[in-house]
């Protein structure tokens, strides 16, 4: 699970990311931090940092980057 996230971080991916609640973030894949003992993906959405729970994905979508072969769906659980 955990390479996914870095390599979507190294790369700056556009992702679209499924959270257990159904809640959908969508924006540009910046680190993983860890707070509160958790990692988090730090996303830039619409301008504004967000720190998404890795343990709380579901799905993890990179999608409209311009080298097709760095578009990907992992469906985690």
């Amino acid at each position: 699970m955990h390479d996914y996230f870095e390599i979507i971080c190294m790369r700056l991916s556009h992702v679209t990311v499924t959270l257990d609640d159904g809640k959908q973030h969508s924006g540009i894949a910046q680190n993983i931090v860890k707070l509160d003992n958790n990692e988090h993906l730090v996303l830039l959405e619409n301008n504004k940092i967000l720190n998404i729970p890795l343990n709380k994905t579901e799905t993890l979508e990179a999608n409209n980057n311009p080298i097709p072969k760095h578009n990907f769906k992992v469906i985690f659980n």
